[in-house]
């Protein structure tokens, strides 16, 4: 059996964040700044799935969580919260 590695995740899910802050694809991107992500079960080979909510938009930052998973949203592969700063 393949496994995703948990910097793929990790990055899908920051990728996610960033279109879920900025979703005109402005010329300055957000940056982010602060990231924490909770593994909860290995990620199989296979589609994965993420919704990313804005918990906060300031300014100057965002604050965004997301949560990625494949088959069913009830078991999730990986959460996380974002922190980015808008330029």
């Amino acid at each position: 059996m393949e496994y995703y590695h948990g910097g793929i995740i990790a990055s899908f899910m920051e990728a996610t964040a960033a279109i879920a802050v900025q979703p005109d694809f402005a010329d300055v991107p957000a940056k982010p700044i602060n990231l924490t992500v909770d593994y909860l079960r290995p990620g199989v080979k296979g589609p994965l799935f993420a919704r990313a909510n804005v918990t906060r938009k300031g300014k100057r930052m965002a604050s965004v969580s997301v949560l990625s998973w494949q088959t069913e949203r009830e078991k999730a592969v990986a959460e996380g919260l974002y922190h980015f700063l808008l330029v």
